[in-house]
């Protein structure tokens, strides 16, 4: 006996081994057509359903995909006829949320990229050759490259009008602001802070250069997003999270104090990464690893006690939960008194990096991209200097992904949130000048454009294919050197390759810079860890001569403009292989992403196992006596594990009546269609991080990979 008898069939069900399955079809209760991907599925399920009896149940399935809401409506229906009790709400919100997140006319947005950068280098051949027969726009050029010459070209003499000051060499620009154009090197020798080609370059050279190079801060970008670097303030920004709240507070303030920067990257725990509070059963052991415990309110609160937050600009890494994270910072800062509008900060809030690489998702991806949606039309509108969205290339790397690899799937993930968000109906124009970028930078030779390629790749791709105009075109990112690259083996060099890895990211321009601590493989930093970290890059930054002069040193260079174009080759290819799936949504779904990434750390598995890629103290020059010294590890004490239990217990039953009533509000406004992230700024007063994550799952569910 059962309670339902359950038929299964597929697409091709008239092939001969259906067919004999196909007597029993009279017999079931509930009938279920799987794998509805496959070509005339539908189609098929129509003609299956003229076959049955009104009695018998019928569901249209693709069992593969995470949150199908046939398979939701399927377990609803047989738990129904085994008289089980379930949560219906799932059922009830299924259709709503799992509609594709992008309109069928704009699938194919990778090609309309990918269209618009041929056109674009077809366009510049064409002006190279106009500029050879036709004088007039030949001038035309001249007089474009002649006002950059004007503003900041250095010929080895001042100009009339220029004025020299404690060895830098400043000219009057359009606007009347003195510009500095030039630098007196130790030797004496002046070099330009801008270096330009020469000035008697030809109308075709020039064409080639203001198309694929120009100067920095100038489409496409190449160089930089902007025209220079910040005189006053060093781009670091170093990564930090142990422990309790206040323990990672000293940090930080040990970082401003010694980085004179006000810059703050925090790190969260695992436990919050994943949305759970240190309560959780089982959890203490992980308390406060890797990353700061952050449960509540009054733990963020305590987390940047002692900053200034409307002129601290504040990083938070952190994707699955950062929606509540944000509102708790919000909420937090709302506390002390501080203007949401002044606020500058970022929230990392990629959910298709976690898929792909890092498996930190907490919901399922189509409420991931709502709550995302949601957020970002908040701050639009109420947080304007913030950053929602940094779309992370980093963790794709440290699963493994080649730098080009990389690359590809980091832009195409950002071109697919302006997608998501404009089908959400936000102003494309306002979001991607809010969006930035995370990279790595190892020791592999194309670490050496990656800047620069991402930055001219996303620019005609604003301009040409988004029309997007200013601050949009221009990509920003944080970079991070490559944790992968570091090896527990004689841990000592990882101090030489942490500083060439620096330099890779400083002269890509980038717009801010972590260095990993030597001991990142094996050990969570301590304090003289961190400050050798930072030296890493202070040291290239501040004693080397590459950086303290001519700001774009290497830009021009021979090598470098091949690889530049090569790499950009190979990002499109790549392009093309996720457009022939569908985009960024289906690739993710079919694991596109996932099955490179491991053949790529396969490879480079190998490449180290029979010494075609070399790694001191691991299968070259290895030290004779063994390892060099490690030292300590890095521990919580169970006591401040303890304690930070005991302040989230607190905190709940201190607000239990006023939580439960916040907590069923969110609940409605995530089955319904209104904004919950402003639901969320008052949920978190009262609720925990681990509280409004069950209370989001009891909706949505949990997030569940594609198999």
């Amino acid at each position: 006996y059962v309670d339902a008898a359950v038929f299964c069939l597929t697409p091709d069900y008239g092939t001969d081994i259906q067919l004999e399955k196909e007597a029993l079809l009279p017999l079931a209760d509930i009938v279920v057509l799987n794998k509805s991907d496959y070509p005339q599925a539908i189609a098929r399920g129509r003609r299956v359903k003229n076959m049955l009896t009104k009695e018998q149940a019928f569901f249209i399935t693709e069992a593969k995909k995470h949150r199908d809401v046939g398979i939701d409506e399927l377990f609803t229906e047989i738990a129904s006829q085994s008289h089980l009790q379930t949560r219906g709400v799932k059922s009830k919100i299924a259709g709503q949320i799992l509609e594709d997140p992008i309109p069928l006319e704009r699938r194919n947005y990778l090609s309309g990229v990918i269209t618009t950068h041929d056109e674009y280098y077809e366009e510049m051949e064409q002006e190279i050759v106009r500029v050879k027969t036709d004088p007039s726009r030949a001038e035309v050029y001249r007089a474009r490259f002649q006002e950059l010459w004007d503003q900041h070209g250095y010929s080895g003499k001042p100009e009339p009008g220029d004025q020299v000051e404690a060895g830098e060499l400043y000219r009057k620009g359009e606007d009347g602001k003195w510009i500095l154009v030039a630098r007196e090197t130790t030797c004496d020798i002046w070099v330009p802070v801008l270096a330009l080609p020469p000035k008697d370059s030809s109308p075709p050279e020039i064409v080639r250069y203001l198309y694929k190079q120009n100067v920095p801060g100038g489409f496409p970008y190449t160089e930089g997003a902007y025209r220079s670097r910040r005189s006053d303030q060093d781009p670091i920004r170093m990564f930090a999270g142990l422990g309790l709240p206040e323990t990672t507070n000293t940090r930080f303030h040990l970082l401003r104090n010694r980085g004179g920067s006000p810059r703050l990257s925090t790190a969260f725990d695992s436990l919050s990464l994943y949305g759970l509070d240190s309560d959780e059963p089982g959890a203490l052991a992980k308390i406060g690893e890797g990353g700061v415990a952050v449960d509540t309110v009054e733990d963020m609160v305590r987390l940047y006690d002692g900053f200034d937050l409307e002129a601290t600009s504040v990083s938070m890494t952190i994707s699955g939960p950062a929606v509540t994270v944000l509102a708790m910072y919000l909420a937090a800062a709302k506390r002390r008194g501080f203007d949401w509008r002044k606020l500058r900060g970022t929230i990392q809030t990629d959910i298709f990096k976690e898929i792909q690489a890092q498996n930190e998702a907490v919901f399922p991806l189509e409420p991931s991209l709502r709550l995302i949606s949601d957020m970002t039309a908040f701050t639009i509108r109420e947080v304007p200097l913030w950053y929602p969205i940094s779309i992370s290339g980093y963790h794709i790397g440290e699963a493994g992904a080649n730098p080009v690899q990389e690359l590809a799937f980091t832009l195409a993930n950002g071109l697919t949130y302006v997608e998501v968000l404009r089908a959400r109906g936000l102003s494309i124009q306002e979001v991607t000048k809010r969006f930035s970028f995370f990279f790595t930078f190892g020791s592999e030779l194309e670490f050496n454009v990656l800047g620069r390629v991402a930055r001219r790749i996303w620019a005609v791709a604003m301009d040409r294919y988004y029309q997007i105009q200013g601050t949009g075109q221009a990509l920003r990112f944080h970079s991070q050197t490559s944790g992968r690259a570091l090896k527990d083996v004689d841990p000592l060099h990882n101090l030489t390759r942490v500083t060439l890895q620096a330099e890779h990211a400083l002269h890509n321009n980038t717009n801010s810079l972590h260095t990993n601590s030597y001991k990142e493989t094996y050990t969570t930093p301590e304090e003289d860890d961190v400050l050798l970290a930072m030296g890493s890059q202070q040291i290239p930054l501040l004693e080397s001569g590459d950086f303290r002069f001519t700001e774009n040193l290497n830009q021009g260079s021979y090598g470098l403009s091949y690889l530049e174009d090569e790499v950009e080759r190979a990002v499109y290819n790549i392009f093309r292989e996720i457009d022939q799936q569908g985009g960024v949504i289906p690739a993710i779904e079919n694991e596109y992403h996932r099955t490179l990434i491991q053949e790529e750390v396969q490879k480079e598995y190998r490449a180290q196992t029979d010494g075609r890629r070399v790694v001191i103290g691991v299968n070259y020059l290895k030290a004779p006596d063994g390892d060099q010294p490690r030292g300590s590890l890095v521990n919580i004490p169970s006591s401040d594990k303890r304690k930070q239990v005991r302040r989230t217990k607190e905190f709940k039953a201190r607000n239990a009546r006023e939580a439960s009533v916040a907590l069923e509000r969110l609940k409605q406004a995530a089955i319904g269609e209104n904004n919950v992230f402003e639901v969320l700024l008052d949920a978190v007063e009262v609720a925990s991080l681990g509280q409004i994550t069950h209370a989001l799952w009891d909706v949505w569910g949990r997030f569940r990979p594609s198999m």
